[in-house]
């Protein structure tokens, strides 16, 4: 995917195995104040899910702290040529 967003399954950076997001279940979502944003928010509501702000100027120390006290079991982040890759996962 060139643009957008990109949904991650927590537990497959890890090397886990994949799993479908549950109702209930946390979604990080590190994005930035774009158009992008609220169609992250409403679709992780719609779901069902527990929506978690993350600052996408976290350090890893702070991003990791972030996902283990709130318990994400998906992270939202964005997918973009011009923001750079996300490399801190």
């Amino acid at each position: 995917m060139a643009h957008g967003i990109t949904i991650v399954p927590r537990n497959s950076l890890a090397g886990g195995e994949e799993f479908l997001p549950l109702e209930g279940c946390a979604a990080a979502t590190v994005l930035p104040n774009l158009l992008q944003y609220p169609v992250a928010l409403f679709g992780s509501l719609r779901a069902g899910m527990v929506v978690v702000n993350v600052n996408p100027l976290y350090t890893a120390r702070e991003l990791q702290r972030q996902l283990a006290d709130s318990g994400a079991a998906e992270i939202v982040l964005l997918s973009s040529p011009m923001v750079g890759p996300a490399t801190c996962w």
